[in-house]
């Protein structure tokens, strides 16, 4: 007796079968996640697609569409989809800037010679007013890249690191500058770049250069005066991953208080002219933190008035302009900083020397105008080189140098609810006499905190928020030479700068790369 077997259809019906069940199951273990590689997959093609149509169309044409070779190299663009209009700002995530939205197609026929049609995100929907989603950047007529400005990122497992154990420097310190400085500053540019900002005592002048970090190793570029006279009590601050604006007293200049803005191609330094935001007094302790990649907020007291004075700055391209200033404070003041909470919220704080104590405000900005709430006291003694950093749009870090408490490196948090502050209590860091205290956000709940001991080396280590509770890491010395103007930024979740003048190594100004450990 035969035994029949399967015909060729029946296996092809069989396997037919076993590939959908499959691809159901794929998709439905997690349709979120298949669903985003989808059009992550969409987005890379799609990004492709644009670049070699422009690429073919510089074949055919000699040169990029005009629109595009008119553009500032090294600069990020937005593309407009077809029928938007081109011009203003618009957020790209993958930057973490605003950037400007230009219509790559504008007077040529890009579409549809050598595009069938302009290709947009798949999370955009018409009219497309934040453009197409795809982001690109040029170098005279050779376009450098064109990426997504949404990408999908697979959610957090449970297994992925969650709690800080520790940091380290593992590489060496690097000099900046080869003569003796004062003041030194460094603001993140993103999470390879810096700039360092200082007044050269040896040559004369303010300068700044680009670190960029690979690992634990710092290259820094050559060094960009921005003004030929001592800069005194230099204050940096990010506008982009492009942009920075250094304010600062100008000792050449009557002690005005002037801010100038630095463009960043690679590691060259470009500068606008130097705008005074008091240019009629001597401008003690100016501070600046960005709102935006368009704006800022500089703070100075004056000498005159003794009044402590804010002012919003509006950058277009390298120049600036300043709205009306809003007085925060009469009277004495020292030690101002400022941290910014969102697009329209910050927070100043300043030793409030009349009353003996160290207070903080919440501003708020509507255009260029100014709006304070109520004093609040955090300490009621006279704190030496304190500083702050916003963990979010509600909360704040404060760190200090207890004068009343031996100098002990102190910290305290900052709970914010429209312009009122709450601050929990206080919790010391660092039991013995600290200066030069720095401070830059890990997270919503991570902070470093950079200082000098008693011992005049430079000590690092992460503060972790649990509400208004601050808990600490052991310290850890980041080096063993005198530490002075210390500064620090978080480069990502694993690895942040700092930057000091060595009084050690004749004042140079020096940085170094620290370390964050995860489990």
């Amino acid at each position: 007796m035969s035994k029949k077997g399967f015909t060729l259809m029946e296996l092809i019906i069989v396997i037919a079968l076993i590939a959908l069940l499959a691809a159901i199951t794929f998709v439905a273990i997690d349709p979120a996640r298949r669903i985003g590689e989808s059009r992550n997959s969409r987005r890379y093609s799609e990004a492709l697609n644009i670049k070699k149509a422009l690429e073919k169309y510089t074949v055919d044409n000699i040169t990029l569409p005009s629109t595009i070779t008119a553009l500032t190299d090294n600069t990020n663009y937005m593309i407009a989809a077809v029928g938007d209009s081109a011009g203003g700002t618009v957020t790209c995530t993958a930057l973490g800037a605003e950037i400007t939205k230009v219509d790559i197609a504008d007077g040529v026929d890009l579409v549809p010679t050598y595009l069938p049609t302009m290709p947009v995100d798949p999370t955009e929907s018409a009219p497309y007013t934040n453009g197409t989603g795809y982001y690109f950047s040029k170098v005279g007529s050779i376009i450098v890249d064109i990426k997504p400005c949404t990408v999908y990122t697979v959610a957090v497992a449970e297994s992925t690191p969650t709690t800080i154990t520790g940091l380290s420097f593992d590489g060496s310190a690097v000099v900046v500058d080869a003569g003796a400085t004062t003041y030194n500053q460094v603001t993140v540019l993103d999470s390879t770049n810096f700039v360092s900002a200082y007044n050269d005592t040896t040559t004369g002048g303010g300068r700044a250069a680009v670190g960029v970090v690979t690992g634990s190793s710092i290259a820094f570029g050559s060094d960009y005066q921005y003004n030929a006279g001592a800069t005194l009590e230099n204050s940096l601050t990010a506008l982009s991953s492009t942009k920075f604006v250094v304010a600062y007293r100008d000792n050449a200049n009557g002690n005005y208080g002037q801010a100038v803005v630095g463009t960043v191609s690679g590691t060259t330094i470009s500068y606008g002219s130097e705008y005074p935001f008091n240019g009629t007094n001597v401008s003690y302790r100016p501070a600046v933190t960005a709102l935006s990649s368009t704006k800022f907020v500089v703070v100075y007291q004056d000498n005159a008035s003794s009044d402590l004075v804010t002012k919003v700055g509006s950058v277009s391209g390298n120049a600036i302009s300043y709205g009306s200033g809003t007085t925060v404070h009469t009277g004495g003041q020292n030690d101002v900083r400022l941290a910014t909470l969102d697009d329209s919220h910050f927070v100043i704080i300043f030793e409030d020397s009349a009353a003996g104590n160290s207070v903080a405000y919440v501003g708020t900005v509507t255009g260029t105008s100014i709006a304070f709430g109520s004093e609040y006291t955090y300490n009621t003694g006279l704190l030496r080189e304190p500083n702050i950093t916003a963990l979010d749009a509600n909360t704040i870090l404060i760190v200090y140098e207890d004068s009343a408490n031996s100098s002990y490196g102190t910290a305290i948090v900052g709970t914010i609810s429209g312009t009122t502050i709450s601050f929990g209590s206080e919790y010391v860091y660092e039991s013995e006499a600290t200066r030069y205290h720095a401070t830059s956000k890990i997270d919503a709940s991570n902070a470093v905190i950079s200082y000098r001991k008693s011992t005049l080396d430079g000590y690092s280590r992460i503060a972790t928020i649990d509400g208004t509770t601050i808990s600490f890491l052991d310290s850890v010395n980041y080096t063993a030479n005198i530490v002075a103007y210390n500064g620090v930024g978080v480069l990502d979740s694993t690895s942040f700068v700092n930057g000091y003048a060595d009084n050690t190594n004749s004042n140079r100004a020096t940085a170094i790369v620290g370390t964050i450990a995860w489990e």
